[in-house]
């Protein structure tokens, strides 16, 4: 924690001349800083931190230092829908998955899963909707040495997973921008029967590395 602290800071201080958007976010799951330098985002934070690129292909990676997980994610922006669009992609998690495949044979090292979204603003606020499919698995025969894909575990993720996320901006002050987000999660399997529910509620200020500098210079 101290060395993430020490991250955020050097962060803040080595582009404060600069006119980089730059956010905090702190909510019921999670706390991080954001910096933007189109078209690369990164984002340091506890228990998650992620980089994020944005172009004719969106990719992101994320690392997980609670839970020992590593995300991978790449989208593109299918069809224009009015303010929004329809994405379609792909994301795999590596690490210590829940309820892994070991049986002293096989290790499930990896998930893959299929991602569609849409996304669209309406006045001040931003909703996207996305379903991720779980297609297959990352699993490895330490004996063989071999690495090699295989049908998904089913008994130990529901297939379906199903998010909504919502941010609305309040009103900006003094160049400082204020949002209020929610992030709701459910999984489901085949037959509908629907798991436990995840909400994360939070809130986020954002502003530029200039504004930032302006506001703590000493007066004259």
């Amino acid at each position: 924690m101290k060395k993430k602290l020490l991250v955020m800071g050097l962060l803040i201080f080595s582009t404060i001349v600069m006119a980089f958007p730059i956010s905090f976010l702190i909510s019921n799951e999670e706390a991080s800083l954001s910096l933007t330098a189109t078209p690369i985002r990164v984002e340091i934070g506890y228990p998650t931190s992620s980089i994020f690129f944005k172009g004719k292909l969106n990719m992101e990676m994320v690392a997980n230092e609670s839970t020992s997980l590593v995300l991978a994610k790449a989208s593109v922006d299918l069809i224009k829908l009015g303010t929004g669009f329809l994405t379609v992609g792909e994301m795999s998690k590596f690490g210590h998955l829940k309820d892994r495949i070991n049986n002293g044979k096989i290790l499930e090292i990896g998930r893959n899963f299929f991602t569609t979204g849409v996304d669209f603003s309406l006045f001040r606020t931003i909703f996207r909707l996305e379903y991720l499919r779980f297609y297959s698995s990352f699993n490895y025969n330490p004996s063989k040495n071999i690495l090699f894909l295989a049908p998904p575990n089913y008994s130990g993720e529901a297939p379906n997973s199903l998010s909504l996320y919502v941010r609305y901006s309040l009103r900006s002050y003094k160049e400082f921008r204020f949002s209020l987000f929610v992030l709701m999660n459910t999984s489901f399997s085949d037959s509908f029967v629907f798991g436990t529910s995840t909400v994360e509620i939070g809130a986020s200020i954002s502003t530029t590395t200039e504004n930032l500098q302006r506001v703590f210079q000493t007066p004259r």
